[in-house]
Order: structure tokens, then sequence, then C-alpha cells
């Protein structure tokens, strides 16, 4: 298949609204959710009957929202580390934590490709990236 003009120009249009339109999303879903949840605080599913009238139609559309509040928690690896020297970190408490290996690619693409490392490695494709450059515009 060709690459064609219609799809160059619906895919100029619509990353230039995209971050835009995330935003506004981010920005609604946020207040809906604060009428929703009220004042508590942590990890839980709350849902809402509503019922409500749409500009210009003449029934009611009665909806069920369900708001998931989500929460993340973040680790001080060196106060776990103080603790754990101290001896004041129990077992079942350090077994609450994972240390995830990264790769560092800089050095990594630097190893051969016949190196056993990548035995341990699978490269697979990501979302890529695309740049729409007007080089010459004949007009």
């Amino acid at each position: 298949m060709a690459i064609t003009w219609e799809q160059i120009d619906r895919w100029v249009q619509l990353s230039g609204t995209l971050k835009n339109n995330k935003d506004n999303e981010g920005i609604l879903r946020r207040e809906i959710c604060k009428e929703i949840f009220g004042d508590k605080v942590g990890k839980f599913t709350e849902k809402q009957l509503l019922d409500l009238v749409p500009p210009g139609q003449p029934h009611t559309l009665h909806l069920e929202l369900v708001g998931k509040s989500v929460t993340s928690l973040k680790m001080d690896e060196a106060v776990l580390q103080e603790l754990k020297n101290k001896g004041k970190l129990s077992e079942a408490a350090e077994a609450c934590f994972v240390r995830k290996l990264e790769i560092k690619e800089g050095p990594l693409r630097k190893i051969p490709k016949d190196d056993p490392v990548w035995a341990a490695i699978t490269e697979s494709p990501g979302m890529p990236t695309l740049e729409v450059k007007v080089l010459k515009n004949e007009d």
C-alpha cells in the first residue's frame, strides 16, 4: 500500500490535537472522579448512578459512573537499605520489594552480537515515532 496525502494530512491533524485532547480529558476525568470520590482517599472503586437529560434530547439517560481511585507508592532505597543494615527489616517486609534489572543500551550496543549476554535479551518493536517536514511546496 502506498502512503497517501490523506493519511499524512490526517496524521498531522490528529498528532497536533492529541496532547491538548489528552490534557483536557485528564482534567475532566479528575473533576468527575473528585465528585464521585468525595473526600475518600486510597485505592478503591466507587460507583455512582446518574440521571441526565442531554441538551436538546427528550429522554433521560440513566448512567452508571465507575471511578477507580489509583495510588502510587514510592520507595526510598537509602532508608530501606539503612533499615536492612540495622536489622530492622523483617523477612516479610523485605519480600515486599523487588529490584528490577535495567538495560543500559549505550554500553550494550557496544557488545558484539555473538556475545552470550544477547541470549538473555529480547528486542521487540515499540511505538515508532514519525515526523513530517515540508521540504518544498511547489505552488
